[in-house]
């Protein structure tokens, strides 16, 4: 059993050290990602068996991220297989949030979107009317 950490440099670049086994689970290895093109990107999961899915956006270029949305999870705890494609990668973080938003602001209303919020962002949402209903699987 090795330990490891996972940090990000000053210059916006994503480390990592080995897999190891800790409390019994195990952590995989990630690769370093050394370019900022391979590190803003956005995402769509999707659930092939019914056609549900999220979108989203990742900025710690982790691969294999599905998302950290309600739906998501649950699918997750459910153990619901689900499928991500990257659809775009962006030079930087301003740019990814935009396009993150563009994409919600594209599918919020299709019955099949998952994401919870209208907003990319996180805020305080005053009236809830304006935040979708209760997520299903």
């Amino acid at each position: 059993m090795s330990k490891t950490f996972h940090s990000v440099c000053s210059r916006g670049r994503f480390h990592t050290g080995l897999a190891y086994i800790y409390n019994n689970m195990k952590i995989e290895q990630q690769e370093s990602i050394n370019s900022s093109m391979d590190r803003f990107f956005t995402y769509k999961t999707i659930n092939e068996s019914n056609g549900k899915f999220y979108v989203g956006r990742n900025n710690s270029g982790r691969k294999g991220y599905q998302g950290s949305g309600v739906w998501v999870k649950k699918c997750k705890i459910a153990n619901i297989p689900l499928k991500t494609d990257i659809l775009d990668y962006y030079d930087n973080l301003e740019e990814l949030k935009i396009a993150e938003q563009s994409l919600i602001d594209e599918h919020y209303d299709n019955p099949l979107c998952m994401n919870f919020s209208r907003f990319a962002e996180v805020v305080i949402i005053q009236n809830l009317s304006t935040t979708r209903r209760l997520v299903k699987l």
